[in-house]
């Protein structure tokens, strides 16, 4: 069995206790004063039985990885929640997997029991998971993809030897706990004896006060989505030598060519929730030339469909286990061998094989997409627009600008009665996290139609790029 990742963070600390494990805020913390910590919040955590459900509601990357370290600790799984989602979303998540306690933290940094569950909670159910990551669900109910210890122990290790990171490293902790490369940020860097820089940021797109920490604690890797670095790179923020890890979303050719400009390296990282943080790596070194790249040690990359083009079929070692009790869902996505074992995981991604081997992303098979590093189903958004009262009608899009680097959703709204756009956005960001509301809605009387009568998604498609434009 694998090493948990608090056994590995353990091995690390007690053959150099005193190397800095996160330098945060001005603060320099060593591996021994974070173990301290974990160790001191495990003490203060009501009885949780192993493989319970940690549910951890907090912006801090500090926070959360405390939190997380705890969890692992004592044989638990980590369930990170949105501070911007709806109340109602977190109950259904916490309720998913009947969590027996939620873990925050407080201005200090310090991780504190926000709330006990009820007594009456089964036993745990999760043994040997890691954590459980929430996506969006076309049904309108999230979807939690369950990570083994052992699939999270095997990444993080493939992950260390491609794109690579050592014990000189130190590496930014920017995004936020909900998304998993968050996982890459904190995680890895401590299984390795690495530094991990961070802040409680006010905000990720506060750029002026990443780019001071940045500028003080000198990381050596920053990873972050194509969106956050258009809106690092127009706020004024230069890498200024980093290695860059950019993934979550299509790189494009112009973006690239601005990373090189001030890096030595620039990754361009591939991977779902589902194959655990990333599965591949390209290093970029011609702009006008973005593949997926090579596979994380212990993956294998295969494309299921004619003269090379097709799904993207990702097999290997630090696949997920399937998702919180939907088994028809986990059979159509995930294959077994004879064992149960999970081998291999359909990834709905479009690719194409060139004649050198490489993959070239050619985009979703299905309607599942990535808008400014937020992945949802876009049949969510309608299935919760089609719930308001005075809606009739609804289909939901993505276009982009002119430059085809920025996304958004538009929603075609076919409604009875007086209803405005205001009122639409009210609605879902009362049920939804402000990522899956779409930034233009578009009234009309009639959905276009195919001859067959259904609805013309492609004609939708161009209606709303000419929207945008």
């Amino acid at each position: 069995m694998p090493d948990t990742v608090w056994e590995a963070f353990r091995a690390h600390g007690r053959s150099r206790p005193d190397r800095c494990a996160v330098r945060t805020d001005g603060s320099m913390i060593s591996y021994r004063e974070l173990a301290r910590r974990v160790e001191s919040l495990i003490a203060g955590l009501p009885a949780v039985p192993a493989g319970g459900a940690v549910g951890v509601l907090t912006d801090d990357p500090f926070v959360a990885l405390q939190a997380f370290l705890a969890a692992s600790a004592i044989g638990c799984v980590f369930v990170p929640l949105g501070t911007d989602h709806p109340e109602a979303r977190r109950q259904q998540i916490l309720d998913d997997v009947d969590a027996h306690v939620v873990l925050t933290g407080d201005h200090d940094g310090k991780v504190v029991v926000r709330d006990i569950r009820s007594a009456a909670r089964p036993a745990g159910r999760f043994d040997n998971v890691a954590y459980v990551y929430f996506t969006s669900g076309s049904t309108g109910r999230p979807k939690g993809v369950m990570i083994s210890v052992a699939a999270l122990s095997e990444r993080l290790a493939g992950l260390a030897r491609w794109p690579g990171l050592n014990e000189d490293d130190a590496i930014l902790a920017l995004t936020h706990p909900t998304f998993d490369i968050f996982i890459a940020e904190t995680l890895l860097p401590l299984t390795v004896g690495a530094g991990i820089v961070t802040s409680r940021w006010r905000s990720r797109s506060d750029i002026r006060g990443i780019a001071d920490v940045v500028a003080r604690a000198r990381p050596t890797v920053v990873q972050a989505t194509p969106s956050w670095w258009r809106l690092a790179l127009g706020a004024g923020l230069q890498p200024r030598g980093e290695r860059i890890w950019c993934g979550g979303e299509a790189m494009s050719p112009a973006l690239a060519r601005r990373l090189l400009a001030g890096s030595p390296r620039v990754f361009n990282v591939y991977g779902p929730t589902e194959a655990t943080i990333w599965c591949s790596a390209a290093e970029i070194t011609d702009p006008d030339t973005i593949r997926l790249g090579r596979p994380v040690p212990g993956v294998r990359l295969e494309v299921d469909g004619e003269d090379g083009e097709g799904e993207l079929v990702i097999h290997g070692s630090g696949l997920a286990d399937g998702y919180v009790d939907r088994p028809e869902e986990t059979a159509r996505a995930f294959r077994t061998d004879d064992t149960g074992r999970v081998v291999a995981y359909r990834s709905g991604d479009r690719v194409l094989r060139l004649g050198d081997g490489s993959l070239e992303f050619r985009g979703r098979l299905d309607r599942q997409v990535k808008v400014r590093g937020n992945r949802l189903e876009l049949g969510e958004v309608e299935s919760f627009l089609e719930g308001h009262p005075q809606v009739i009608e609804c289909a939901v899009e993505v276009a982009a600008d002119e430059s085809g680097e920025s996304l958004s959703l538009v929603a075609f709204i076919v409604a009875r009665g007086e209803v405005s756009a205001v009122e639409l956005r009210r609605w879902l960001r009362e049920r939804l996290p402000d990522g899956h509301v779409p930034a233009h809605i578009r009234f009309t009387g009639a959905m276009p139609r195919t001859t067959a009568g259904k609805l013309d998604r492609i004609a939708l498609g161009a209606q709303a790029n000419q929207f945008i434009s």
